[in-house]
């Protein structure tokens, strides 16, 4: 399985993919926002329905990216303990 991953990571640099792009190609009618991780080791990134503002559309996705990184936290302390 690690192997696997290698080989994928390989062909995605080699052809000069990035996880932005790939987002961006496939929700192409999307704004794409990125968030850091509330423990600062990650970026989670959104594509999201765009709103009636870039304003709006970025309240939207804090809000959700809140929810996700405080549910995400709450699993891993769940499975820490």
């Amino acid at each position: 399985m690690r192997l696997l991953g290698v080989i994928c990571l390989s062909l995605f640099a080699l052809v000069g993919c990035s996880a932005q792009t790939l987002i961006s190609q496939a929700y192409p009618d999307r704004e794409i926002i990125s968030f850091r991780t509330s423990d600062g080791a990650d970026v989670n990134t959104y594509a999201c329905v765009k709103g009636p503002s870039a304003e709006a559309t970025k309240a939207r996705a804090a809000k959700a990216h809140r929810y996700f990184d405080k549910r995400l936290n709450a699993l891993a302390g769940n499975y820490a303990s």
